[in-house]
């Protein structure tokens, strides 16, 4: 978890909440040595991943935050995932 400071977060009862991740988050890559890594790029090899592992919808959609309809746009990234859906299609005809 990110620390927040008072310049940098929403109240929202009594705790508070980081507003903005990206300056404590790009440090943490900075100390880790990692280059180029961004929050919403981690967000879409999660997606990803989970699509190809054939985790239900519902739950990639908790996990990372997503609408229905947008996660309509990692369907098409995976061969594996085609050649799985078909092979399930002509399992369920059988």
């Amino acid at each position: 978890m990110f620390p927040a400071d008072r310049g940098n977060v929403r109240f929202r009862g009594e705790s508070l909440h980081l507003w903005d991740m990206s300056k404590p988050f790009q440090a943490a890559c900075d100390r880790a040595g990692l280059r180029e890594v961004r929050i919403h790029g981690l967000r879409y090899t999660a997606t990803t991943v989970l699509f190809l592992k054939g985790i239900p919808e519902a739950i990639i959609r908790k996990l990372t935050g997503h609408r229905s309809r947008e996660l309509e746009r990692y369907k098409y990234l995976s061969p594996i995932l085609r050649r799985q859906t078909v092979e399930m299609i002509v399992q369920a005809a059988k």
